[in-house]
């Protein structure tokens, strides 16, 4: 059933999804619309991905966040052709000061995903707004907007 309405429904660590389950829990009041698309045909869980798992791409792309508002976080996937390389996203708040860099190394070329919990580099939740990442990897350099909904 979809909440479609205005008002929030509690929950008590529910699970969203099947994959990623640290990301995927959540408690308290909950709005679920930012979770599904306009039509409540299709969910956003914590693994997000328009490209099936398994396939190596053959460019090097980057999705979207998911969800988007983002509340407590959200996931942006992309792809690497082998042999893979070092990742990272830098968070940004709207004045242009750097909230959090998130690196990592992948092995191998593939699909994958990078996941940002809404906190800063000292694991404080940002307050509510707009705020800009840019992920780097090897043949990549993507740019986007992520709103926080507190």
């Amino acid at each position: 059933m979809w909440n479609t309405g205005p008002s929030t429904v509690a929950a008590e660590l529910n699970y969203w999804g099947d994959d990623c389950v640290d990301p995927a829990w959540f408690s308290g009041s909950v709005d679920y619309t930012p979770w599904t698309d306009a039509t409540h045909t299709q969910v956003f869980d914590g693994c997000w991905s328009d490209v099936p798992e398994g396939d190596v791409p053959t460019a090097a792309y980057a999705l979207p966040a998911r969800p988007n508002p983002l509340s407590p976080g959200t996931n942006i996937a992309f792809g690497l052709p082998d042999p893979g390389g070092r990742v990272m996203l830098r968070i940004y708040d709207v004045a242009g000061r750097l909230v959090r860099s998130i690196a990592g190394d992948v092995p191998r070329g593939g699909n994958h995903n990078i996941y940002w919990d809404g906190r800063d580099s000292r694991g404080h939740e940002v307050p509510s707004g707009v705020y800009f990442y840019r992920l780097e990897a090897p043949g990549l350099e993507a740019q986007g907007k992520s709103v926080v909904v507190r």
